[in-house]
């Protein structure tokens, strides 16, 4: 049958933060997924919230997660943090004493 609507904005999210940060944060507002993914309105957005929650908890790449809200409190988008070793740009180094 394929992959839910819901893990394929997931794993969009997630694949480009891989691709793109060098620090792991990464954010995604909901006018970025309505041009993607041409049937995530807004409406289908917030009703599927939770599900996206639930998926995003699911990944093993994901640190940190928040929904971003406009000035009234309305969900907007995602804002999350990816273990760096998920970040294809990373530069970290490891001090060992």
């Amino acid at each position: 049958m394929g992959k839910s609507y819901v893990s394929k904005i997931v794993d969009f999210m997630v694949e480009e933060a891989e691709k793109y940060t060098d620090s792991g944060s990464w954010a995604v507002y909901y006018c970025e997924l309505n041009e993607e993914f041409k049937f995530a309105s807004d409406e289908w957005l917030d009703n599927h919230l939770t599900a996206i929650l639930r998926e995003f908890n699911q990944r093993e790449e994901i640190a940190d997660l928040s929904v971003v809200r406009d000035k009234n409190g309305n969900p907007c988008g995602f804002d999350f943090v990816l273990w760096l070793m998920y970040c294809q740009n990373a530069e970290f180094t490891v001090d060992i004493h």
